[in-house]
């Protein structure tokens, strides 16, 4: 049984003066109930905000973390980027075998990222971001995502596994094999053993038709 993060960790805070923005500031947090309230203000404004990053499905990866914290004896990190006050932009991090990586990249989510309230501040923290952690690693990053302008010349372009089936995701669920469909059975069951329900809807590319839906088998 894992155990869910508590601890009151303190944050630390650093003037940066930066060129365009010589009032910000950069905050270290390491609790997410600290920054949640600027974080889903700014989720909602970050373009093409990954939806791993949205509070419900953030919370909950930093909830179960603590075999991430056994394992590497790291914390995740809140970089929170402040002008007058204002939070501009939060990076979460983690640091694992010696580097700094964005939260998400090594603990399960498929596209990683961080918030923020306009492009024109990302140079801003970028810069910053290498000044005081030194080398991070980007990994899983939406090309689509502003934050791809960034990439190096050793970037390595990768594909998100595509997935097709009819209307009907029955006829996909079919397909798989005995095992698979005993696992996803067993997790619908614990799912629904807690009081939770459980529903899926695919849209169109390109589109945000939605043409069908599921629930559990």
């Amino acid at each position: 049984m894992t155990q869910p993060l508590s601890a009151g960790w303190h944050y630390t805070d650093f003037n940066i003066n930066t060129k365009k923005f010589p009032k910000m500031k950069l905050l270290i947090k390491h609790r997410f109930s600290s920054v949640k309230n600027d974080w889903d203000r700014l989720y909602h404004v970050t373009p093409n905000v990954s939806p791993f990053l949205s509070s419900s499905a953030f919370s909950i990866a930093y909830r179960y973390f603590y075999p991430y914290y056994l394992l590497w004896h790291a914390l995740p990190i809140f970089a929170v980027f402040t002008v007058n006050n204002l939070v501009r932009g939060i990076v979460p991090l983690i640091k694992y075998q010696g580097k700094y990586h964005l939260f998400g990249d090594v603990n399960g989510f498929n596209e990683c990222g961080f918030l923020y309230d306009d492009s024109s501040i990302l140079p801003e923290i970028m810069e910053s971001l290498h000044n005081f952690f030194g080398e991070i690693e980007f990994m899983k990053i939406d090309e689509r995502s502003p934050l791809s302008m960034f990439k190096g010349n050793n970037a390595i372009p990768s594909n998100n596994v595509a997935i097709w089936f009819d209307n009907k995701f029955d006829d996909y669920f079919k397909t798989l094999s005995k095992s698979v469909r005993q696992n996803i059975r067993t997790a619908y069951n614990r799912i629904s053993t807690d009081g939770y329900t459980i529903s899926m809807e695919y849209y169109l590319p390109g589109t945000g038709a939605c043409v069908g839906g599921a629930t559990p088998c």
